[in-house]
């Protein structure tokens, strides 16, 4: 089990690094000035593991994991003046795709 999965004991590892990838993305989304409704992605990220089965309680760790993810995300990007100029790389396509719900397997 990777370190940073170790808070959330009962998520698969593909369900966490889903959650893992949509935080950070979101967190580089919102910290260089795209449109993005994290509100939106969380509650899909959840439904999207109720709807392949997983308990509620359990769907509300990938949540969980997000919210984590983008929080921590962002506070490293807030020290970062030139990430936006030089390292951002989260295209308007995936940020679509995460608010309509789809996410990388």
């Amino acid at each position: 089990m990777c370190r940073r999965h170790q808070w959330f004991v009962g998520l698969a590892a593909a369900d966490f690094e889903r959650a893992y990838k949509a935080g950070l993305d979101v967190a580089a989304a919102e910290r260089c000035g795209a449109t993005v409704d994290a509100g939106l992605v969380r509650y899909n990220l959840v439904e999207d593991a109720k709807r392949r089965g997983m308990a509620p309680e359990v769907a509300e760790k990938s949540g969980r994991a997000f919210d984590k993810t983008r929080s921590e995300f962002a506070l490293k990007l807030a020290k970062k003046p030139d990430y936006c100029i030089r390292n951002y790389n989260v295209s308007a396509a995936q940020v679509a795709l995460y608010q309509n719900g789809q996410f990388s397997p």
